[in-house]
Protein backbone atom coordinates (compact mmCIF):
# COMPACT_ATOMS: atom_id res chain seq x y z
CA UNK A 1 0.00 0.00 0.00
CA UNK A 2 3.32 2.66 0.33
CA UNK A 3 3.36 2.86 -3.41
CA UNK A 4 -0.27 3.82 -3.76
CA UNK A 5 0.08 6.26 -1.16
CA UNK A 6 3.28 7.70 -1.77
CA UNK A 7 3.72 11.57 -1.68
CA UNK A 8 0.11 12.06 -1.30
CA UNK A 9 0.35 13.20 2.24
CA UNK A 10 1.49 16.88 0.65
CA UNK A 11 -0.54 17.30 -2.14
CA UNK A 12 -4.46 18.40 -3.03
CA UNK A 13 -6.36 15.92 -3.67
CA UNK A 14 -10.36 15.93 -5.07
CA UNK A 15 -13.32 13.66 -3.70
CA UNK A 16 -13.12 11.92 -7.12
CA UNK A 17 -9.17 10.98 -6.46
CA UNK A 18 -9.82 10.10 -3.14
CA UNK A 19 -13.00 7.63 -3.91
CA UNK A 20 -10.65 6.54 -7.26
CA UNK A 21 -7.87 5.25 -4.53
CA UNK A 22 -10.50 3.62 -2.13
CA UNK A 23 -11.50 2.03 -5.06
CA UNK A 24 -8.08 0.73 -6.66
CA UNK A 25 -7.48 -0.37 -3.01
CA UNK A 26 -10.72 -2.52 -2.88
CA UNK A 27 -10.01 -3.92 -6.04
CA UNK A 28 -6.95 -4.79 -5.67
CA UNK A 29 -8.03 -6.23 -2.00
CA UNK A 30 -10.73 -8.63 -3.71
CA UNK A 31 -8.22 -9.38 -5.90
CA UNK A 32 -5.64 -10.89 -4.29
CA UNK A 33 -8.49 -12.45 -1.70
CA UNK A 34 -10.47 -14.71 -4.92
CA UNK A 35 -13.34 -12.33 -4.38
CA UNK A 36 -15.49 -10.97 -7.32
CA UNK A 37 -15.86 -7.24 -8.31
CA UNK A 38 -19.44 -7.45 -6.52
CA UNK A 39 -18.12 -8.12 -2.90
CA UNK A 40 -18.33 -5.45 -0.14
CA UNK A 41 -15.14 -4.84 1.18
CA UNK A 42 -15.29 -2.51 4.11
CA UNK A 43 -15.13 -5.36 6.56
CA UNK A 44 -12.57 -7.52 5.02
CA UNK A 45 -10.67 -5.07 5.33
CA UNK A 46 -11.11 -4.94 8.82
CA UNK A 47 -10.30 -8.69 8.67
CA UNK A 48 -6.92 -8.23 7.07
CA UNK A 49 -6.62 -4.57 9.53
CA UNK A 50 -5.77 -2.87 6.71
CA UNK A 51 -7.00 0.81 6.93
CA UNK A 52 -8.23 2.54 3.78
CA UNK A 53 -6.50 5.02 1.78
CA UNK A 54 -8.21 8.15 2.73
CA UNK A 55 -7.54 6.95 6.75
CA UNK A 56 -3.78 6.59 5.63
CA UNK A 57 -3.65 9.82 3.67
CA UNK A 58 -5.18 11.69 6.32
CA UNK A 59 -2.29 9.64 9.00
CA UNK A 60 0.81 10.75 7.07
CA UNK A 61 -0.17 14.22 5.92
CA UNK A 62 -0.94 14.70 9.94
CA UNK A 63 2.94 13.48 10.48
CA UNK A 64 4.35 15.11 7.66
CA UNK A 65 2.81 18.93 9.09
CA UNK A 66 3.53 17.69 12.25
CA UNK A 67 7.28 17.06 11.27
CA UNK A 68 7.34 20.12 9.07
CA UNK A 69 6.53 22.68 11.30
CA UNK A 70 8.63 21.40 14.33
CA UNK A 71 11.99 20.60 12.74
CA UNK A 72 14.43 23.81 12.25
CA UNK A 73 14.48 24.19 8.26
CA UNK A 74 12.89 27.03 5.54
CA UNK A 75 9.55 24.61 5.38
CA UNK A 76 8.86 24.93 8.92
CA UNK A 77 9.04 29.23 8.24
CA UNK A 78 6.85 28.85 5.69
CA UNK A 79 4.81 26.27 7.05
CA UNK A 80 4.40 28.66 10.27
CA UNK A 81 3.38 31.65 7.88
CA UNK A 82 0.66 29.84 6.37
CA UNK A 83 -0.24 28.83 9.58
CA UNK A 84 -0.25 32.45 10.78
CA UNK A 85 -2.24 33.59 7.76
CA UNK A 86 -4.81 30.95 8.43
CA UNK A 87 -5.47 32.12 12.15
CA UNK A 88 -5.23 35.81 11.24
CA UNK A 89 -8.06 35.69 8.54
CA UNK A 90 -9.30 32.40 8.21
CA UNK A 91 -8.25 31.93 5.14
CA UNK A 92 -5.66 29.24 3.53
CA UNK A 93 -3.49 28.79 0.53
CA UNK A 94 -5.13 26.69 -2.19
CA UNK A 95 -2.66 23.15 -2.59
CA UNK A 96 -0.39 23.97 0.60
CA UNK A 97 -1.06 21.37 4.06
CA UNK A 98 -2.97 24.01 5.51
CA UNK A 99 -5.27 23.71 3.33
CA UNK A 100 -5.40 20.16 3.00
CA UNK A 101 -5.71 19.80 6.22
CA UNK A 102 -8.63 22.59 6.79
CA UNK A 103 -10.28 20.75 3.93
CA UNK A 104 -10.10 17.05 5.77
CA UNK A 105 -11.89 19.07 8.51
CA UNK A 106 -8.97 18.84 10.79
CA UNK A 107 -7.50 21.81 12.82
CA UNK A 108 -3.92 22.69 11.55
CA UNK A 109 -3.30 24.39 15.12
CA UNK A 110 -3.86 21.08 17.02
CA UNK A 111 -1.92 18.98 14.25
CA UNK A 112 1.05 21.52 14.61
CA UNK A 113 1.31 21.19 18.34
CA UNK A 114 0.65 17.45 18.80
CA UNK A 115 2.16 14.66 17.50
CA UNK A 116 -0.32 12.21 15.34
CA UNK A 117 -1.56 9.41 17.67
CA UNK A 118 0.49 6.01 15.95
CA UNK A 119 -2.21 3.54 17.17
CA UNK A 120 -5.99 3.15 16.22
CA UNK A 121 -8.62 1.16 17.41
CA UNK A 122 -10.10 -1.10 14.67
CA UNK A 123 -13.89 -1.50 14.84
CA UNK A 124 -14.55 -5.32 15.79
CA UNK A 125 -17.54 -7.52 15.54
CA UNK A 126 -18.60 -10.41 15.06
CA UNK A 127 -18.69 -10.77 11.09
CA UNK A 128 -14.56 -9.21 11.25
CA UNK A 129 -13.72 -11.98 13.83
CA UNK A 130 -15.06 -14.62 11.70
CA UNK A 131 -13.84 -13.31 8.28
CA UNK A 132 -10.51 -13.18 10.22
CA UNK A 133 -11.02 -16.79 11.33
CA UNK A 134 -11.90 -18.17 7.99
CA UNK A 135 -8.88 -16.01 6.48
CA UNK A 136 -5.99 -17.75 8.42
CA UNK A 137 -7.69 -21.42 7.73
CA UNK A 138 -5.84 -23.74 6.11
CA UNK A 139 -8.41 -24.26 3.46
CA UNK A 140 -9.78 -21.31 2.76
CA UNK A 141 -6.81 -21.08 -0.87
CA UNK A 142 -8.60 -23.97 -1.86
CA UNK A 143 -11.81 -22.17 -4.29
CA UNK A 144 -14.31 -25.62 -2.92
CA UNK A 145 -13.73 -25.37 0.44
CA UNK A 146 -16.26 -24.60 2.79
CA UNK A 147 -14.60 -21.52 4.28
CA UNK A 148 -14.00 -19.74 1.11
CA UNK A 149 -17.65 -20.32 0.67
CA UNK A 150 -18.18 -19.10 4.00
CA UNK A 151 -16.00 -15.97 3.09
CA UNK A 152 -18.03 -15.32 -0.35
CA UNK A 153 -21.34 -15.39 1.73
CA UNK A 154 -19.82 -12.97 4.20
CA UNK A 155 -18.81 -10.30 1.44
CA UNK A 156 -21.83 -10.82 -0.64
CA UNK A 157 -24.04 -10.28 2.58
CA UNK A 158 -22.76 -7.23 3.61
Amino acid sequence: MSSLVYGLDTVALSRKNENLLNSTQSTLVKSFMGLGKRHHHTKLLGALRIKEITSVIQDRTLESYYRAVNNYSPVRQLQLELLTKYVASGETVRGTMVDKLVMMGLCPIIAALHRPCKIHKTEEDGTIDSMRQLIQDENYIKPWSHEFALMLLLTKAL
